[in-house]
């Protein structure tokens, strides 16, 4: 009885919510179908769309998590808050995809006003699922956003989190010329740099001299970087 009362658009609301709720709590994973239905469907109301994407989050069997691509790349319609997006990536990584499979598809919120899923999983999911083999693609992307390591820049955590691995990584010849890269690209281009004592960037120079010599050292040993630019 509950499959229809919450697909039924004339049903009272706070009932069709209370019951998505039970069903996420109860894992139906039976209403996968019907909750991707919701999600497609254009004519739904944008609150139910995305309780919908919250709780086939919770409901669709691991069998199935790749169905949640195309949400996560943004293929599902109206999604302002990114709601429907953040569910679908909070699922995939890491079950089924790396925080490097998902970097691609990672871009600012579209509602800079709004601290919702997506930007739980850029603050919290992703940083806390990186590993040294996401490095490389995900300091290629960081290259590419403009400051990303300033404290209102919803992938700061994520920048700092990968930088930080990266120090320790310096001995990988591709990690370090990314790091370095990284790193002058926003020097150059004045953008900010984690340089704040609450920074886990700053706190790894200060606690270990070493490392910071070893960043030095890589930045000067750059041949790519002209001597002008060494004075930043």
């Amino acid at each position: 009885q509950r499959l229809p009362y919450i697909t039924d658009k004339g049903s009272n609301v706070e009932g069709r919510r209370i019951a998505m709720s039970i069903a996420r709590e109860c894992e139906v994973a039976e209403l996968s179908d019907d909750l991707f239905n919701m999600i497609d469907d254009a004519s739904e109301s944008q609150q139910f769309r995305e309780q919908a994407a919250r709780t086939l989050e919770h409901v669709l069997p691991t069998a199935r998590l790749a169905e949640l691509i195309p949400i996560a790349t943004g293929h599902a319609g109206f999604d302002p808050d990114d709601t429907l997006r953040g569910c679908a990536l909070r699922r995939l990584v890491p079950e089924i995809w790396s925080v490097s499979q998902a970097a691609p598809y990672l871009h600012a919120a579209q509602n800079d006003h709004f601290f919702g899923a997506y930007d739980s999983v850029l603050k919290y999911h992703l940083p806390k699922h990186m590993t040294d083999d996401d490095l490389p693609t995900v300091l290629d992307m960081l290259i590419q956003k403009t400051h990303c390591f300033d404290t209102l820049n919803a992938l700061q955590e994520l920048a700092e989190v990968s930088f930080v691995r990266a120090l320790h990584n310096l001995s990988k010849p591709d990690v370090c010329l990314l790091a370095v890269q990284l790193w002058m690209s926003k020097l150059k281009n004045h953008q900010p740099l984690p340089l704040t004592e609450q920074s886990p960037i700053a706190k790894s120079f200060k606690a270990c001299n070493e490392l910071r010599r070893k960043f030095l050292s890589a930045i000067l040993n750059d041949q790519r970087i002209p001597v002008d630019d060494l004075i930043y």
